[in-house]
């Protein structure tokens, strides 16, 4: 335990979660991360990457043998990365958290008499190594499959909820271990993230103030306002 002035406080850890439906961008926003990345390619879809990545990007590819002995494996790729690769890079991209739980869960279902623990030993092994990569102090920058669920407003009215697809227990724990959760989504042919919840979209921002950014701009800060490129496409018609 220590005790410190207010101004030596630490900055927010740059912790980023990005859940979606499948293209609409999660991948592609890894292009532009600055500095040197490496990238953990957990549900195949790194081709994305092949055309457009950032320079000096190193990809982690699981095999088949890796995927059998998930629970094994990826606290030895954790020790790899902390060991080999931690002081050469400035991002980790683990692409996506939902696909993990569910190999760890095919591979330690049915292991114990009650299938309620294997539920919690997964929830226990997903936030153990979440918790340690939050501890490299690096921009960490994680995608997840969306989930839709129905509940009711205050008013009684039957709405859709937008969240992380992710055990219950285990999404409450992880979001809450990320100063950045975004929903990405495509409006007018245009790839972006919401980061202002509204309700519905069970999203925070903790590091700034942008409600909305393009895809390729969420490391760079800059803020993408609902209706600018409307009103600038407008103009420049008009002004033809």
């Amino acid at each position: 335990m220590k005790i410190i002035d207010a101004d030596q406080i630490e900055s927010a850890k740059q912790m980023y979660l990005v859940f979606g439906e499948p293209g609409t961008g999660k991948t592609y926003a890894v292009k532009n991360l600055p500095g040197k990345t490496i990238y953990v390619a957990l549900d195949g879809t790194e081709s994305i990457l092949k055309k457009q990545h950032p320079q000096g990007l190193k990809v982690v590819i699981l095999e088949k043998n890796d995927v059998s002995d998930i629970v094994k494996n990826f606290d030895l790729l954790l020790t790899t990365i902390e060991r080999k690769y931690l002081k050469q890079v400035d991002n980790i991209v683990f692409d996506n958290i939902s696909y993990l739980q569910d190999m760890v869960m095919a591979q330690i279902k049915g292991t114990s008499k009650d299938g309620r623990m294997d539920w919690g030993r997964m929830q226990d092994l997903i936030k153990k190594w979440v918790i340690r990569i939050r501890s490299w102090n690096k921009l960490v920058y994680m995608t997840a499959w969306e989930e839709r669920t129905s509940s009711y407003s205050q008013t009684g009215d039957q709405v859709t909820l937008f969240d992380v697809k992710l055990n219950g227990k285990l999404r409450s724990s992880i979001k809450g271990l990320f100063t950045v959760v975004g929903r990405t989504f495509i409006h007018n042919g245009e790839h972006l993230i919401q980061l202002e919840p509204d309700g519905r979209r069970l999203v925070k921002n903790q590091i700034d103030n942008r409600k909305f950014c393009r895809v390729e701009d969420l490391f760079t800060g800059k803020e993408y306002i609902p209706g600018q490129v409307e009103e600038k496409q407008q103009t420049e018609k008009e002004g033809k």
